[in-house]
């Protein structure tokens, strides 16, 4: 990214990279205050969407689909284990795969059709309300970080 440019919304990865391998979050020492962290929220949800990105994240989910159609089956067969997969692996520092583990029937094979269907409006309105969420927690988290405890005020 060069100076010229605008702050963007990137797709990020685990290991704090853009998915257009052109931004990367820095490492902190401390965590942000929580000012520092509405200023920075206020700031990416103003920014315009990285459109390298965004057309990168298309290219993966197409890669994804053909590499489902010229599969002759999955592994592991079903939902629920391959999400119980991901339990010692860095996206359990993104999602609750245990909890997504449990939420899918335990027989049931994985569903693909998101892969090739158009995606759902309600569906995209849902997620965009877990970020919000999530933001929410990460925030209130910070607060309690930066609020002294009673314990810490009275000498204790």
């Amino acid at each position: 990214m060069t100076d010229s440019e605008p702050i963007q919304r990137h797709v990020w990865l685990l290991d704090g990279r853009s998915l257009c391998d052109r931004s990367s979050r820095p490492a902190e020492l401390r965590p942000p205050t929580p000012e520092e962290f509405d200023a920075e929220t206020a700031q990416t949800e103003a920014a315009p969407a990285c459109t390298a990105c965004l057309f990168l994240a298309a290219n993966l989910r197409q890669d994804a689909a053909a590499i489902l159609r010229d599969a002759r089956s999955v592994w592991p067969p079903t939902a629920a284990a391959a999400w119980e997969s991901l339990t010692d692996t860095r996206w359990t520092q993104r999602l609750d795969v245990e909890a997504i583990a449990r939420s899918e029937p335990v027989d049931a094979p994985p569903d693909f059709d998101g892969l090739v269907l158009a995606l759902d409006a309600a569906e995209l309105d849902r997620i965009r309300a877990e970020w919000a969420a999530d933001r929410q927690r990460r925030r209130n988290a910070l607060i309690g970080y930066w609020t002294p405890s009673q314990d810490s005020e009275d000498g204790t």
